[in-house]
């Protein structure tokens, strides 16, 4: 999310302490004077904030579970977390998180934003025009302009509007706090605008990179992306950054190698190599080339993962690399649980992760599994408590633990969609049909044919003889989105 003045606070408050100071060193600072002194709630938001804001979640995270432990306010460690879920592009997450805020405060700005950002993310057209609207709102309200303006260009990019997202980028990258990936998807625009313009494009790409190994790979993916392969030999020969850190050159060349499908030259380039810092990325990469020329690469695969999970930020990036590997699933679920199993600051986004993963396979028990974990937790966290009782419910499995939590949401959320809906499943396992109807047909009609709601009132419609509205509502239901169990609630 954009900065907050908390942040800027804290920066000017360190920055002049420590001449020459980068980054890593506010953040180690910062951490200190939080573990020092953990009564002062004001320095965990401060750091958890700048984690948010710099993309360091293993600092964030553990931040944010800190707080929910103080007096802290419910809606603040609440905002916190859907600006966490949004930073890391989890919107499924964002946006019921910033939905809960938004019920619990409605006047909450940054509950808002990020909930019709999850909406535009999401591809949820009805809400396009709404979102847009109050989007241009923010763009009055300095905290979240930078934030609004992100939103409105991915709008525009997702409906072609190249001349409108093209305006908003040219906004963004004016902006101070810009990050690398507003000036790698301005030069996007650009490029798609007039190819010709791409030596100056990747000229000031590689300036704002700034010799960052992330930003840097980014730039080789950009250039492979847009079908140019042949020129990133060229620029890495030319960039200094990379001239200076033959690792980056070295991971450049081997992103391409994996690019090509190269194995054997992608073994045979490793094999003699160490990246020191970022050792887990080779042999990561090495235990792939091996796997895909049928060798074996169980050893060379635990090391890479036993290099990973000394930082979160080196786990995280080797998720996503597994993540977009085909047929990488079962060791992506087994490294993703071993690292929910070491410690509370990496247990939140490896449940995360674990969820998007489930919900991928449409795995029901895996999601249960997820959220019993976090449900141990964050026993007070309703959303957490909804998930529980709602994949329990599905599951036909603790009723009776099921019905106790979700009567008691249900009393204090009766208009929350999600909370209704997961009520009228109870309902519809009790074969209490008409209070299952009963329920839903008190949310506004546009929630009821929502993709939420839809399955639950097409059920409890059909129950209550009121079959041809059903089948309609059921006619409009994208099956391929729902659970196993969801489906076999549906055949009537």
């Amino acid at each position: 999310m954009n900065m907050d003045p908390n942040c800027v606070r804290a920066l000017q408050a360190l920055v002049p302490e420590i001449p020459g100071s980068d980054l890593n060193d506010i953040f180690l600072i910062r951490s200190r004077i939080a573990d020092l002194n953990p009564s002062n709630l004001e320095n965990l938001r401060d750091l958890a904030l700048l984690g948010i804001t710099y993309e360091r979640f293993e600092v964030a995270s553990p931040a944010i579970d800190k707080l929910e432990h103080t007096n802290t306010s419910p809606l603040a460690v609440l905002e916190l977390r859907a600006r966490l879920a949004a930073a890391q592009n989890d919107f499924a997450d964002a946006g019921q998180q910033a939905q809960l805020l938004v019920q619990k405060d409605p006047a909450n700005p940054v509950g808002r934003l990020i909930w019709l950002l999850a909406q535009l993310k999401l591809g949820n057209p009805a809400n396009r025009q709404k979102a847009e609207g109050y989007l241009e709102d923010l763009l009055k309200v300095e905290p979240l302009k930078l934030e609004a303006l992100r939103g409105l260009r991915q709008s525009a990019l997702a409906h072609h509007e190249i001349a409108r997202a093209k305006e908003f980028s040219e906004s963004i990258v004016k902006n101070p706090f810009a990050r690398f990936d507003d000036w790698l998807n301005h030069a996007e625009i650009l490029f798609q605008e007039k190819p010709e313009r791409l030596p100056e494009l990747l000229q000031e790409l590689t300036i704002h990179a700034q010799s960052d190994p992330q930003a840097l790979a980014s730039i080789a993916m950009w250039l492979r992306k847009n079908g140019q392969t042949d020129r990133i030999a060229a620029w890495a020969d030319e960039c200094l950054a990379l001239r200076n850190n033959p690792v980056i050159a070295q991971m450049i060349r081997a992103d391409t190698l994996v690019y090509q499908k190269a194995w054997p030259q992608l073994s045979s380039f490793l094999e003699p190599l160490n990246w020191g810092k970022v050792e887990f990325y080779r042999l990561a990469l090495l235990a792939r080339a091996l796997r895909e020329q049928n060798e074996l690469f169980s050893k060379t695969w635990n090391a890479a993962t036993t290099e990973a999970i000394k930082s979160s930020s080196s786990a995280l990036q080797l998720d996503k690399m597994m993540a977009s590997w085909e047929g990488w699933e079962e060791q992506r679920e087994e490294f993703l649980w071993l690292m929910e199993r070491r410690d509370l600051a990496n247990l939140r986004w490896a449940l995360s992760s674990l969820t998007t993963f489930y919900q991928s396979k449409k795995n029901t028990a895996g999601l249960l599994r997820v959220s019993e974990e976090l449900y141990r937790a964050y026993p007070s966290n309703e959303l957490v408590q909804n998930n529980l009782a709602f994949y329990s419910l599905l599951l036909n499995t603790r009723q009776e633990r099921s019905e106790r939590i979700i009567d008691a949401l249900y009393v204090a959320h009766a208009q929350a969609p999600e909370i209704a809906s997961t009520f009228s499943l109870a309902m519809i396992r009790k074969q209490d049909f008409k209070r299952a109807l009963e329920v839903l047909e008190k949310l506004p009609p546009d929630l009821r044919s929502s993709p939420a709601i839809a399955p639950y009132y097409a059920i409890a419609l059909a129950a209550n003889g009121r079959v041809d509205e059903a089948r309609k509502l059921k006619d409009g239901i994208d099956q391929s989105q729902l659970l196993p169990e969801e489906k076999q609630l549906l055949q009537f």
